[in-house]
């Protein structure tokens, strides 16, 4: 999964992946045997968590001044349906991250 980084500061909202965070939510509070199938669901977590909310680019002088830096969720909206998709993603998640 790769995804070049929008939002460049927490005013910016990438509303693409906001709206895919809420989708899938819902995809999975609609159908909870999805959820409980889902055989890559610790993949997304993995990368829900560190991809998109926590990821922090350390060599950020090797990175292009005309691309945004890591994380992917900067915007509170955004972030806050990160949040939601991963709660939802550990319900009945014994296996967990």
């Amino acid at each position: 999964m790769t995804r070049e980084v929008r939002e460049l500061n927490a005013k910016d909202e990438d509303v693409s992946l906001s709206g895919a965070f809420i989708f899938i939510r819902s995809l999975l509070e609609k159908f909870p045997q999805l959820r409980m199938n889902f055989p890559d669901k610790n993949k997304l977590l993995m990368y829900l968590i560190h991809e998109g909310l926590f990821l922090k680019e350390t060599k950020g002088h090797m990175i292009a001044r005309d691309r945004a830096m890591p994380p992917k969720c900067k915007n509170i909206q955004t972030r806050d349906n990160c949040l939601k998709l991963i709660n939802m993603l550990c319900v009945d998640n014994a296996s967990g991250v």
